[in-house]
């Protein structure tokens, strides 16, 4: 357990159900990035017994709502980590399974890994939202910057580590 809601710090309006939320969106993340390949084989399956209209089944709505799954649970993780310091606690900063939560891509051309304090930030302040499923052991959630304001935007891309996010809000208490 990282968080234990009901300790002194207290969360702006949600309290405890905090956690309950992020936990909702995480399934739903979760659900969406680990089905994709197997989805994908039975959509060609489907298409070859003529059902041709399973797009928006299969991928339009699934996309548009992991987004507002992950873009929620972006929210509220922030909102907790601001009231709990959740990106200090041991668990995430020594845990030897969380080094980096995935890599930022700067405007200079570095390549930096993006620490757990940062991730809800890009996602919130993403222009799109992206996934990748190349390595279907490693899904990953792409977030790209706003094209313009490069003072205030110094980074292109973070790419988010589905998995390493996970672990850690799988393990916040409820």
């Amino acid at each position: 357990m990282i968080v234990d809601p009901d300790s002194s710090a207290r969360l702006p309006a949600l309290g405890a159900d905090t956690t309950a939320i992020i936990h909702e969106n995480l399934v739903v993340l979760l659900t969406f990035a680990f089905s994709w390949s197997a989805l994908k084989h039975y959509q060609g399956w489907l298409t070859s017994r003529r059902w041709h209209h399973n797009e928006d089944v299969f991928w339009k709505l699934r996309q548009q709502r992991a987004r507002r799954a992950i873009i929620e649970l972006a929210v509220m993780f922030r909102a907790l980590d601001k009231a709990k310091k959740v990106s200090s606690h041991p668990y995430v900063t020594t845990h030897p399974s969380h080094p980096s939560y995935g890599d930022l891509y700067g405007r200079d051309g570095t390549l930096n890994p993006l620490p757990l304090w940062d991730v809800p930030n890009k996602i919130i302040h993403a222009e799109r939202i992206d996934w990748d499923f190349a390595d279907p052991k490693q899904p990953s959630v792409v977030c790209h910057a706003p094209a313009e304001d490069h003072e205030r935007w110094p980074w292109v891309k973070a790419t988010i580590h589905i998995t390493s996010f996970a672990a850690v809000c799988g393990a916040l208490a409820r």
